[in-house]
């Protein structure tokens, strides 16, 4: 994203955040509220600390932890051909700054 931004360090700052609330670092995913539980299970933050902590903890059963994985393994074929589309579209617009 730092094609199109001047200032990647906020973008950063927002991906931090939301793995913050959002992975399991302000509170465990299963005690969020409603709406932000299932946006917590949906998002991929919860699968960057959260999950990795409950399968360490033993708190999973089989279906959850093979749903888990197959989530995590999904979010990273979205990651890769997102990544790879805004890599090329990217090129296409770079434009170096500074010396």
């Amino acid at each position: 994203m730092a094609f199109w931004a001047t200032r990647a360090d906020a973008l950063l700052a927002v991906q931090d955040s939301l793995v913050f609330l959002l992975g399991g670092q302000v509170a465990p995913v299963a005690v969020l509220p409603g709406v932000l539980r299932l946006l917590a299970v949906a998002l991929p933050f919860r699968y960057m600390l959260g999950f990795p902590v409950e399968v360490l903890a033993g708190r999973l059963d089989a279906r959850t932890l093979l749903g888990g994985f197959a989530l995590q393994l999904a979010w990273l074929a979205v990651a890769l051909t997102l990544a790879a589309l805004a890599w090329r579209r990217g090129l296409r617009r770079f434009s170096a700054v500074g010396g």
